[in-house]
């Protein structure tokens, strides 16, 4: 099943996250790891790891 939404609150229902930035694909992976890689962004801290896959 593949869910489209910009609601977070329906995020805890899924396995995968793909987020897309301006129509391309920005970042794939675990929701716990995107979530995480997420937070991490908005804190300014951002760093290449192993739990996300980030496209250019």
């Amino acid at each position: 099943m593949i869910v489209i939404t910009q609601r977070p609150s329906l995020l805890q229902h899924v396995d995968k996250i793909l987020l897309m930035t301006n129509g391309t694909i920005s970042m794939f992976g675990r929701r716990e790891d995107v979530l995480r890689a997420l937070a991490a962004h908005q804190a300014g801290q951002l760093q290449n790891g192993p739990f996300a896959t980030q496209l250019p």
